[in-house]
């Protein structure tokens, strides 16, 4: 069968009914959002264990990655495999929730029409505002969007959120990575193994509370492996006139340039963009038949 071009929804493998939707409405639970192609995803071993420890916290109960693997893939069939999808976990009896016991809850996978990543530099207003449970993808982006749209509105490309100390923690609709120093005669390993140098200067994670992407989680997987220099850190706001350069990284992207914030400028080193790049794709394709 051939899929909506806007967007299809299945809930635990079946159309959704009015009771279905209605769940889906109640505004409790958590999500995650990927790109599929030719059936596969890159880092989906992430997305999985997201979605499995989300639902320990929010539902008590885990949640089967062959179960999440066989609802994306029905909700693919008939098609070339080439998709945005997102899964979303719903729960089943907010009433079992609100008395404070576990809930089996329900699987929607939402499919749209493949993305590609933005590559165009985006001008940052910083403000200070901290998601709740900001370690979870889940459903209650009221906030961030809100201040998305004030930081459009003032005449920016987005919001950069910081905490209440101004140590920064990520931006609205991503996480942001700095780079910090020089380049110098840095190398990194390549697939053979050599052993990466980087004495000049490294990446940087902000070491605030923030939601843990699963492209962060590649980025990092990858940067283990090419030995690219990486540390994790408090950022302060007041700090980032000295950083170099800043990227925005999410679902699509694997280093989005930041061009500045406030106004303050920052160089888009594109060795850093690359290297970026590389440590995202080391990360292999993982097909959802599990093979």
């Amino acid at each position: 069968m051939t899929k909506p071009q806007t967007q299809y929804i299945e809930i635990d493998g079946r159309l959704p009914d009015d009771e279905g939707m209605g769940l889906a409405l109640v505004g409790y639970g958590h999500f995650t959002f990927m790109q599929v192609r030719a059936h596969a995803v890159r880092g989906l071993d992430l997305h999985l264990e997201r979605l499995d420890r989300g639902t320990r916290e929010l539902f008590g109960t885990g949640l089967d990655h062959d179960r999440v693997r066989h609802y994306v893939r029905h909700a693919l069939r008939g098609t070339s495999g080439d998709a945005s999808v997102r899964v979303q976990v719903v729960p089943s009896d907010p009433g079992v929730l609100l008395r404070g016991g576990s809930d089996e809850p329900r699987v929607m996978v939402m499919v749209r029409a493949p993305a590609e990543p933005d590559e165009a530099p985006q001008r940052l207003r910083s403000v200070e505002y901290e998601r709740p449970l900001p370690h979870l993808k889940h459903l209650d982006t009221m906030g961030l969007i809100h201040q998305a749209r004030l930081a459009r509105q003032a005449g920016y490309d987005g919001a950069l959120f910081t905490d209440r100390t101004g140590h920064v923690s990520e931006a609205d609709l991503a996480n942001v990575v700095f780079w910090e120093g020089e380049f110098g005669d840095l190398e990194f390993a390549e697939a053979d193994g050599k052993e990466g140098t980087g004495k000049e200067g490294a990446f940087v994670w902000p070491d605030a509370p923030a939601l843990p992407g699963v492209m962060r989680g590649m980025l990092r997987r990858g940067m283990e492996r090419l030995g690219v220099p990486v540390h994790d850190r408090p950022v302060h706001r007041s700090e980032l006139p000295r950083l170099g350069s800043a990227f925005l990284t999410n679902s699509l992207n694997d280093g989005q340039p930041v061009a500045s914030v406030d106004g303050l400028p920052f160089t888009v080193h594109e060795r850093a963009r690359a290297l970026l790049r590389a440590c995202h794709e080391a990360n292999n394709w993982q097909a959802l038949n599990g093979d």
